[in-house]
């Protein structure tokens, strides 16, 4: 808990961060400083972190489409119900997922270039998923990964890529 509670103070509220895209991401998505109201008390009672960031990302981000490579889905798919309202056919593809092989597929399967935007979960529940996200990021060409100790955004949508630490 301490280590955590040093990384938000040293990470927490977007310092270093140069990309106008992460930096906004960071303030909307991750640390928003008003909260997402969630109309069922059993699903907002029991959501993780990670969770609450997918209904965000839904809820800001208006995709066209999702996508799910999960061992256990638990509540990601549950939270669609709620965000869908707002769907945008020009919006970005949103996937999510918690292991390499989930990944690899997204990003292997979205050769066309279109905006994407990935939800990479369980980033350090053990030290497999630890070395599997390594992994990923190492293979990551273009775009800005927000690293926020549990998960990990990644946007395709620059020429270079910048990895930066935040937290939620």
């Amino acid at each position: 808990m301490r280590i955590r509670a040093l990384r938000r103070l040293f990470y927490g509220r977007g310092h270093g961060i140069h990309s106008p895209l992460a930096y906004a991401s960071v303030f909307s998505l991750l640390r928003p400083f008003s909260g997402y109201y969630i109309d069922d008390e059993e699903i907002a009672e029991v959501a993780g972190e990670d969770e609450m960031v997918w209904f965000r990302m839904l809820a800001r981000l208006r995709p066209s489409e999702t996508r799910y490579e999960l061992r256990q889905e638990g509540l990601f798919r549950a939270m669609e119900r709620y965000a869908f309202s707002r769907q945008d056919p020009s919006g970005p593809l949103l996937a999510v997922t918690d292991t390499r092989q989930g990944a690899d597929r997204i990003f292997g399967e979205n050769q066309t270039r279109r905006p994407l935007v990935l939800l990479y979960s369980g980033v350090r529940e053990n030290g497999a998923c630890e070395r599997d996200f390594l992994s990923v990021l190492s293979s990551f060409q273009n775009g800005v990964v927000l690293d926020f100790f549990t998960g990990a955004l990644f946007f395709n949508n620059n020429q270079e890529r910048y990895y930066y630490r935040t937290t939620l």
